[in-house]
């Protein structure tokens, strides 16, 4: 009995570093060839069948030299002298890596590649990497590697049975090609998959090319993920680089957890190694991202079953894509405890498997916003003095720096002194945002938040999530040396101008 997809007990990869080929002593003509065309992978500009960038951050380029290119570099002109030489020359390296059992294959697959070039298999590749240096002025290379993806016939098995919730016939045909040729392998479905129910969140989407720098939106969504958390239990699903030890991401969502006060942190775990996981029923999935497999993965772990056909690799790389996210949603288990899972970002991976909602977010997300949290700000600020004041002056709202009001500097003093004033009259913790501003001269939360300039300002946007309209008037007071003036935001059916004298009259009440 094996328990899921045996696809990496059943390929294994070898490594064969340029250094290896180099200490072999008198090498026979495939290993001479081998090393002449990993040595020409030793310049900087070297040709390369696949480029790709590892990290942009260090500037740091993965090169691969595969397929045809590969195989026409090495030629096929050997005899059967040529092979066993060959065999018998990297005995020794295999043994020392404890893959001496894997060498017969390597070899044959080798030979079988090389004999026709055309066919264009991936299963052997030059691999190095190439970075800049800082000034531009250097490259730094490491050394060449032949790398190999093999499958592993499994002949003569017992009847055996494999659990697996997401078998595919694409894959098991490819990983048992023996068994399915005489008609032994067969897929049973027990029972019905369940649907999932998940909330298309597309706002709390953090990308992977975040992972070493944060932004303003980021903590946004570390924001309400923290409130979603203080609501219930919530379990976030990323990538392992995303949320280890000392991320940028985990700084943003302790920021976020200490800015909410909210002592304990979401579970969190990455993908592909989160299966069988019970500890998280019940909990609320929050998945920031979909799973990622490497470029590699598909072109390379995958030419073991799939060596000539790049459509087949693709269907199967996003086959266990799909398996892996599922999987993971189902973390909270809930067929079983009904529990909520909310999705970043699912394509085209699960919409046929899951039953999809929009989610409706507690904060204020707005799409390209490059003040993504300033909406939160002016809602929050709003709400408290919707709450003590029964309405809203928007020159308050200029005095702290959330929205352009067209005052002068005397005027926004006097302003700043009625909220002051105001705010002396009530009896404000320090947690809230105005209790902070009225203690300390800054809001709590938003103290970092920069205001909107001019006609982006989205306040009819955020006053109608509060149900708050415009007053159809400007109210005035004259509070030496002051005349002020300033709209009111008020709910339907308020006397405004009992709100406006309930927040100004303090200031002169105060004298």
């Amino acid at each position: 009995m094996i328990d899921e997809l045996p696809l990496s007990a059943l390929t294994h990869t070898t490594e064969l570093l340029f250094t290896d080929v180099l200490q072999v002593p008198h090498q026979g003509r495939i290993l001479s060839q081998l090393r002449a065309v990993l040595g020409r992978c030793v310049v900087p500009f070297a040709p390369a069948t696949i480029d790709t960038y590892t990290s942009v951050l260090r500037n740091e380029r993965q090169k691969y030299l595969t397929g045809r290119d590969l195989l026409e570099a090495m030629g096929n002109e050997w005899s059967e002298q040529d092979w066993h030489e060959l065999r018998d020359q990297l005995a020794d390296t295999f043994d020392k890596r404890k893959q001496g059992i894997f060498l017969d294959e390597w070899v044959a697959a080798l030979r079988e590649d090389l004999a026709d070039p055309a066919r264009n298999s991936y299963r052997f590749r030059v691999a190095w990497k190439v970075r800049e240096t800082r000034n531009g002025s250097k490259l730094k290379l490491t050394q060449p590697a032949l790398h190999a993806n093999i499958r592993t016939p499994l002949r003569g098995l017992p009847s055996t049975l494999i659990l697996d919730a997401y078998a595919e016939p694409h894959l098991y045909d490819a990983i048992f090609p023996e068994y399915k040729q005489l008609d032994q392998l067969r897929i049973v479905t027990a029972g019905e998959p369940e649907r999932l129910r998940v909330e298309l969140a597309p706002m709390l989407r953090v990308y992977p090319t975040h992972a070493h720098s944060m932004s303003a939106k980021d903590l946004q969504v570390a924001e309400e993920i923290i409130r979603l958390h203080m609501q219930h239990p919530v379990t976030v699903l990323a990538t392992k680089e995303m949320i280890a030890e000392g991320s940028p991401w985990n700084t943003q969502l302790r920021k976020a957890a200490q800015l909410a006060g909210c002592d304990h942190l979401p579970a969190q775990i990455y993908y592909h190694a989160g299966r069988g996981v019970n500890h998280h029923a019940g909990n609320t999935v929050v998945a920031i991202m979909p799973p990622h497999l490497p470029l590699i993965h598909r072109e390379g772990t995958l030419a073991a079953l799939y060596p000539h056909s790049p459509a087949d690799r693709e269907k199967a790389h996003e086959l266990l894509l799909r398996a892996e996210y599922l999987q993971m949603l189902h973390r909270g288990r809930q067929p079983r405890t009904g529990a909520r899972i909310i999705a970043a970002n699912m394509g085209k991976l699960l919409r046929a498997d899951c039953e999809t909602v929009p989610y409706q977010p507690l904060l204020q997300f707005t799409r390209k916003s490059s003040r993504p949290r300033t909406r939160d700000a002016i809602k929050t600020v709003s709400e408290e003095m919707l709450q003590h004041f029964g309405g809203l002056p928007q020159a308050l709202l200029g005095v702290l720096k959330l929205i352009p009001v067209a005052f002068s500097p005397k005027n926004e003093e006097g302003h700043a002194t009625v909220l002051r004033a105001a705010l002396g009259t009530l009896n404000l913790d320090d947690t809230t945002e105005l209790g902070h501003w009225y203690a300390q001269g800054t809001l709590r939360r938003f103290q970092d938040v920069a205001g909107f300039k001019g006609k982006e300002t989205p306040l009819k946007e955020v006053m109608a999530t509060l149900g708050l309209t415009p007053a159809p008037k400007q109210y005035g007071r004259t509070i030496e040396p002051w005349r002020l003036k300033t709209r009111l935001w008020v709910p339907p059916v308020t006397d405004a101008q009992a709100v406006f004298d309930r927040i100004y009259g303090a200031a002169v009440e105060s004298g």
